[in-house]
C-alpha cells in the first residue's frame, strides 16, 4: 500500500508540473509575453512536490491555505490587480489587432508598467493547475476542475490565427490529457492498476502524438482544411451580431495598431472578402489604413493634428471602380486618385462611419506633366504638416540614419532616394510567409529583419522601406489594404490572400506616391504597372534609376507531408487499436494469473464491469464464491471457477445484441470482449 501511494504521489507530482507547465506555457508563447520560462518552470515544480506531498500525507489543508493567504497578500498589495490587468491587456491588444474588439485597460498605466506585473497572474495560475491535479491524482477525485482550468489556458491562444502556441507546449499538454483520460476509469477502482497503466500508455501516447507533429506541422496547415469550420462559425448572423458585423476574418485589419511582435507564420485563407468590379483592366491598390509612427515594435497613429489632402482635381477620368465587402469594416477601401469630393484622402484613411458595405469611387488617371504645377502650388506650406512622417524614436535614428544616408548618398532627387531604399530592402530578404517571429528579445522589427532574418513578407518589407525612408528625411508611412487584378466589366473576388502592406512616399511636385518594396513575383497579385503610379511624369521631374538587382527572389520550397485530414483518423484509429489490444492482454494475463484464487478475484472483476454494462447486479453465487477465495482459506475449485466464466459467457452474447454503437463502445474502448 505504502508502494502505491508513493508511485501515485510521483505521478501526480510529474502530471502537474507537466500540465501547469504547458498551459500558463502556451500563453506566454502564443502571445510573446515577457515571462521567463525557467523561473516559471521553477513555480510548477515547487507548486507539484507540494500538491504531491500534502495530498499524499493527511495534510491536505496546506496548499489550499497557503494558496489562499497568497492570493489575499497580493490583493490587498494591489499587484493582483494590477497583474490581472496586464494579462488582460495583453490579451485583449491581440483581439483588436484580428478583430478589432476593445482594448481592456482601466487604471490608464502605461504598458511598460504592466509589463512588469505580468508574470504574477501567470504563475498563480500555475499553481493552482498544479494543486488541483495533484489533488485529483493523489485522491482520486474528479478531473474536471484540473483540466477545465487547462483547457481555459488554451482557449485564448485560438481565437485569432497568428496566437498558436509553441510546439513544446502543445505536445506536453495533448500527452498529459489523452493519458490522464484513458487512466482515469482505472484510477477510481485501483491505484496500482492505473499507475501500471499510465507508465504503458505514457510512452505510446507521446509517440503517436510525435507523429502526428511530424506528419503534419503547424505551419503546414491547410486553409481550406484547417479554417472551413471556423470560417463557417464566423459567417453565422449570430456570431456577426455578436462582434458588431466587423471584419474578423480580414487579414488587412482596419486597426489603428499593428503590433509587430505578433507578426510570424502566416496562412491567409481564401474566404471572399471584397468584389471589385471596375470600368478598366488594371492593378488596383486598395487603400485602408495609414500608420505613420513607428517604435520599433509597432506602428500606430501619430497625435499630431491631420489635414485634409485632396487628389489633384484637373485629372482624366479612368472609370468607376464598385466595391461590396463581406462585412462593414471600420475603414472604406479607396483606389488611389478617388474623384469623389466627399472621399477626400486623409492622412490615415476614410472612415465608414455609415458602415457601408456597398460603395463606389469614380477613379481618375495618374498626374499629367501640365498638371504639376498647380499642384506643386497646392503642396506649399506643408513642411510642418508632413514632419510628423519623419518623426522617429533616437533608438531607431542610430542605426537607420547611416544606413539610409549610405544607400542614398550622391543623390538629392527624392523619387531616387525612395527606388535606392526599396531595391536594397527587396534584394535583403526572400519572400516566404512562413517566416517566423522576432526573438523577444529584439527590440527593433526593421533592424532584426534588415540584419538577421533571411526572409520576410509584404509587412516586413514595407516596415523596413518605410522607416529607412523616415530616416533618410523623406515622409513616408506604413499603408495596408488589398491588391486586386482589376478586369473591365466583371466582378472580380478579393480574398485574404490579396491582403498587403505598402509603403506611402511625399513625392513634391506629386504628393503621396506608393512604393512597393515586396518582390515582385510574390506579392498578393502580380503587378504590372498599377494605375496608382505616377506614370506620365516626365523624365526631369523622376530620374532614371539604375537596374534593381537580385529583386528575384528565391524560390520558396514547400514540403509535401501527409495531410492532417488523413494523418488524424488513422493515428486515432491506431491509437483505438493499440488501447483496445492492451487492455485485452491484460485481462487474459490477470484472468490466467496465480492460483484459482486469484483467478476467481480476477473473474469477479470482470463479473463486476459485465453486471454494470448490463446495468443489473451479478448472480450472488459470484459474490459468495469471491468473498470465500479473498476473506477464508478456501480453495476455488475448478468446476466454481468454471460456473464464473460460463456466466460471463452469457453476459458477454446478451452484451453482442445490443445495437451496433453500443457493441463498438464495449468492445474497442471498454475492450470487455
Amino acid at each position: 500500500m505504502k508502494r502505491e501511494r508513493l508511485y501515485t504521489a510521483l505521478w501526480a507530482l510529474f502530471f502537474g508540473c507537466c500540465l501547469s507547465f504547458s498551459a500558463v506555457g502556451a500563453l506566454i508563447s502564443a502571445f510573446s509575453m515577457q515571462v521567463s520560462v525557467a523561473q516559471l518552470a521553477w513555480v510548477c515544480l515547487g507548486a507539484s512536490v507540494a500538491g504531491a506531498l500534502c495530498y499524499s500525507l493527511p495534510l491536505g489543508f496546506l496548499p489550499l491555505g497557503g494558496f489562499a493567504l497568497t492570493l489575499g497578500y497580493y490583493w490587498r498589495s494591489g499587484q493582483l490587480e494590477l497583474s490581472v490587468e496586464s494579462v488582460l491587456y495583453r490579451l485583449s491588444r491581440q483581439y483588436h489587432r484580428g478583430y478589432q474588439w476593445p482594448i481592456i485597460r482601466w487604471n490608464g498605466r502605461i504598458a511598460e508598467e504592466l509589463e512588469s506585473t505580468l508574470p504574477l497572474l501567470l504563475f498563480l495560475l500555475a499553481v493552482a493547475i498544479a494543486l488541483l491535479v495533484c489533488h485529483s491524482i493523489c485522491r482520486k477525485k474528479s478531473l474536471f476542475s484540473g483540466l477545465f482550468l487547462n483547457l481555459l489556458c488554451l482557449l485564448p491562444c485560438f481565437v485569432v490565427n497568428d496566437t498558436v502556441p509553441g510546439n513544446l507546449y502543445l505536445f506536453l499538454q495533448l500527452t498529459c490529457f489523452i493519458v490522464l483520460l484513458l487512466t482515469w476509469g482505472v484510477r477510481r477502482r485501483s491505484g496500482a492498476d492505473a499507475n501500471r497503466l499510465t507508465a504503458i500508455a505514457l510512452p505510446v501516447t507521446a509517440l503517436a502524438l510525435l507523429v502526428l507533429f511530424a506528419c503534419a506541422p503547424r505551419q503546414d496547415y491547410s486553409p481550406e482544411n484547417a479554417k472551413k469550420l471556423g470560417d463557417w462559425v464566423m459567417n453565422t448572423k449570430l456570431v456577426q451580431t455578436l462582434l458588431g458585423k466587423t471584419s474578423q476574418d480580414d487579414p488587412a485589419t482596419d486597426g489603428s495598431l499593428v503590433d509587430l511582435t505578433q507578426v510570424g507564420y502566416q496562412v491567409p485563407g481564401k474566404t471572399r472578402l471584397l468584389t471589385v468590379k471596375a470600368d478598366f483592366s488594371d492593378t488596383l491598390y486598395l487603400r485602408g489604413r495609414a500608420l505613420d509612427y513607428y517604435d520599433g515594435v509597432s506602428w500606430t497613429q501619430s497625435t499630431k493634428p491631420v489635414n485634409e489632402l485632396p487628389w489633384p482635381s484637373d485629372l482624366e477620368s479612368a472609370g468607376m471602380v464598385e466595391i461590396t465587402t463581406k462585412f462593414a469594416h471600420n475603414m472604406l477601401y479607396v483606389p488611389y486618385y478617388a474623384a469623389s469630393a466627399s472621399m477626400r484622402e486623409t492622412a490615415y484613411g476614410v472612415t465608414n462611419g455609415m458602415k457601408l458595405t456597398e460603395y463606389s469611387f469614380s477613379v481618375r488617371k495618374a498626374p499629367t506633366h501640365a498638371s504639376l504645377s498647380q499642384f506643386q502650388a497646392n503642396s506649399q506650406g506643408l513642411e510642418g504638416y508632413l514632419s510628423q512622417y519623419i518623426d522617429l524614436p533616437d533608438s531607431v535614428k542610430k542605426w537607420a540614419q547611416p544606413l539610409a544616408a549610405k544607400l542614398t548618398e550622391g543623390t538629392g532627387s527624392v523619387y531616387r532616394k525612395a527606388e535606392l531604399v526599396a531595391s536594397y530592402v527587396r534584394a535583403s530578404a526572400s519572400y516566404d510567409t512562413n517566416t517566423p517571429r522576432m526573438d523577444a528579445r529584439e527590440k527593433d522589427f526593421a533592424r532584426w529583419f534588415l540584419q538577421d532574418s533571411e526572409t520576410g513578407y509584404c509587412v516586413h518589407f514595407a516596415t523596413a522601406t518605410t522607416v529607412l525612408l523616415q530616416a533618410v528625411g523623406v515622409p513616408a508611412r506604413y499603408v495596408t489594404g488589398y491588391t486586386v487584378q482589376a478586369v473591365a466589366g466583371e466582378e472580380v473576388e478579393v480574398t485574404g490572400e490579396q491582403a498587403h502592406a505598402w509603403c506611402e512616399y511625399w513625392l513634391p511636385g506629386f504628393g503621396w506616391t506608393v512604393l512597393e518594396a515586396t518582390p515582385p513575383d510574390l506579392r498578393p497579385e502580380e503587378t504590372t504597372q498599377p494605375a496608382t503610379q505616377p506614370t506620365q511624369i516626365p523624365e526631369q521631374t523622376l530620374p532614371e534609376v539604375t537596374e534593381n538587382q537580385n529583386t528575384q527572389p528565391q524560390k520558396v520550397t514547400v514540403s509535401k507531408n501527409i495531410s492532417p485530414l488523413v494523418a488524424l483518423p488513422v493515428l486515432l484509429a491506431l491509437a483505438v487499436w493499440g488501447q483496445y489490444s492492451l487492455r485485452r492482454s491484460c485481462w487474459k494475463r490477470r484472468l490466467q494469473k496465480g492460483n484459482t484464487n486469484a483467478q476467481a478475484l480476477a473473474h469477479w472483476q470482470y463479473a463486476l464491469r459485465l453486471a454494470q454494462c448490463l446495468e443489473e447486479q451479478p448472480p450472488e453465487a459470484l459474490q459468495t464464491l469471491a468473498e470465500k477465495a479473498k476473506f477464508s482459506q478456501y480453495a476455488i475449485t475448478q468446476p466454481e471457477l468454471a460456473g464464473m466464466v460460463a456466466w460471463e459467457a452469457r453476459a458477454v452474447a446478451r452484451l453482442k445484441k445490443r445495437n451496433a454503437f453500443v457493441r463498438v463502445y464495449y468492445r474497442l474502448i471498454l475492450a470487455l470482449y
